[in-house]
């Protein structure tokens, strides 16, 4: 919507079959809307040619349903990596990466193919999220349980064994604390995550594991949670986002890399360097004396 319309003709190649609000209210903005999933590779290419577009940006990068073999066919003189691989596409047809200055490390391009453009704003729009389910406390939840609630609101398989024993070090200085990890699934994983809680000597009644939830149910879950704790090192995105729209303060520890960064940039691109940590004593030290 920024773009200026008299300088910039705007298109977007769909590779998705979506049918919803955030589609309907991309497609008002943009000149020209082409759904391109039946597409193959080579003819994707050749229509990007007759649209004669200057820059090329990939929202995909090795994700799945990419269209990385079409970028190398350059069909675009000048081709951009942004959003959805927060990291190098090893591509030397990809001409630049977008970042910030905090999003990268001083260094990184000898990491990249690509040259990094640095942003002078933040790397990620934010769009409310679908519905509006947002009803923020004006109390944290503590005051009424009476005790602190930790929560991770993360992908599942972000969570390793050394997140799991940063977070049975802070659940081992606050005592009284709680844990809620949210999107287990069942069986196994919620096994072995408890046993790695109760072999450290936190009884599991102080770790409630749950399920994935409607989305209205689990915009509400963040209002159950004082503070919380991301994952690394692939750090939250959406997550983080969604916590710190909800009013929740997010503990993140800063890695070297794009995938390791995200839940830090945002942080200190608001203005909460106080949440990043630079080591995991430093994030279980942020935690515990922000329960405090």
């Amino acid at each position: 919507p920024r773009h200026d319309r008299e300088s910039h003709e705007i298109f977007c190649y769909d590779n998705t079959r979506a049918q919803d609000n955030v589609r309907a209210s991309l497609c008002s903005h943009a000149d020209n809307w082409i759904e391109i999933r039946d597409m193959d590779d080579g003819s994707l290419a050749q229509r990007i040619r007759a649209d004669r577009i200057d820059v090329l940006v990939d929202l995909s990068g090795h994700t799945r349903n990419n269209r990385l073999l079409a970028f190398a066919r350059r069909p675009a003189p000048v081709q951009v990596s942004w959003l959805g691989y927060l990291n190098t596409t090893g591509m030397r047809a990809m001409d630049w990466r977008l970042v910030t200055p905090f999003s990268e490390l001083p260094g990184a391009e000898e990491f990249h193919t690509e040259r990094l453009w640095k942003l002078s704003g933040p790397l990620w729009p934010w769009i409310q999220p679908k519905g509006d389910g947002r009803v923020i406390p004006q109390a944290p939840p503590s005051a009424s349980a009476g005790h602190v609630t930790f929560g991770s609101f993360n992908a599942f398989p972000k969570l390793n064994p050394e997140v799991i024993a940063t977070w049975v070090e802070i659940l081992r200085s606050v005592p009284d604390a709680r844990l809620r990890v949210y999107g287990v699934p069942g069986g196994t994983p919620v096994e072995r995550i408890l046993d790695q809680f109760e072999s450290a000597g936190v009884a599991v009644d102080r770790v409630d594991l749950i399920g994935r939830l409607p989305y209205e149910r689990y915009v509400a879950a963040y209002g159950e949670v004082d503070i919380a704790l991301d994952t690394f090192p692939y750090s939250g995105g959406a997550t983080t986002c969604e916590s710190l729209w909800m009013g929740v303060p997010v503990v993140a520890l800063a890695g070297t890399g794009g995938f390791a960064r995200t839940s830090a940039s945002f942080l200190l691109e608001l203005g909460l360097a106080d949440l990043v940590a630079q080591s995991g004593r430093e994030y279980i030290s942020l935690a515990v004396n922000l329960s405090k």
